[in-house]
């Protein structure tokens, strides 16, 4: 069965907003996404971050039941990938089931790009499509900069609870995926970059304000 990669009227494209928080682990995205929440209550439709949901859903993890290797990383990358666009499309019925026009995301596509070693060119061979493609299905970009980048403490005792003593949870891996990240986004003309080292009141303020003036 053939699916179309996007049912989405014209009218609701030019209407409902799609936003989303991606970043470097550790960046106060679970805490701030809380926050929107409740700032937002009924107005919004919420996508939860896909590899999360995945690890909480019993995919196999380095440490668990295997070491980490390259063959894993890649296929969690491509459920990540694919998971993450079903779930995108399912929240978009649900917000025009609701009539809501603003859609939060927990991370987007182009976050799997940041954790493939091949980058962009890589991320669009391996699921056969574009940068543009991928960076049109969002309005507006929000990047959280790691605590990683200047906290390692704090960082490094949030990665080991995810992914336990790996390579994963290493702060040069940390550094790595969030200079990658930060390069998968690049191209989108509404990206911001919200700095890590305001407190996390101070943080949530400036992600409310951009996400405002993008409903306004």
């Amino acid at each position: 069965m053939l699916l179309s990669k996007s049912w989405a009227s014209s009218e609701e494209v030019e209407t409902m907003k799609k936003i989303i928080l991606t970043g470097g682990t550790s960046g106060g995205k679970t805490t701030i996404l809380e926050r929107l929440k409740k700032r937002f209550n009924r107005n919004a439709v919420f996508v939860r971050e896909t590899a999360t949901l995945l690890l909480e859903g019993g995919y196999p993890k380095p440490g668990d039941l295997l070491p980490w290797s390259q063959d894993w990383h890649l296929l969690f990358e491509d459920a990540v990938f694919y998971l993450q666009r079903s779930l995108e499309d399912a929240s978009s019925l649900v917000a025009r089931h609701q009539n809501c026009d603003l859609i939060i995301c927990d991370r987007g596509l182009l976050d799997v790009a940041g954790h493939l070693p091949g980058g962009r060119a890589q991320f669009c061979c391996r699921y056969d499509t574009t940068e543009e493609e991928s960076l049109s299905r969002y309005d507006v970009v929000i990047h959280l900069v790691s605590f990683a980048m200047f906290d390692p403490t704090g960082y490094s005792a949030v990665a080991e609870t995810r992914w336990g003593n790996s390579h994963l949870s290493s702060l040069e891996y940390a550094h790595c995926t969030e200079r990658a990240t930060l390069d998968a986004w690049s191209n989108h003309k509404r990206r911001y970059i919200v700095g890590g080292q305001g407190n996390i009141d101070r943080k949530t303020a400036e992600v409310i304000e951009i996400i405002e003036r993008a409903i306004a």
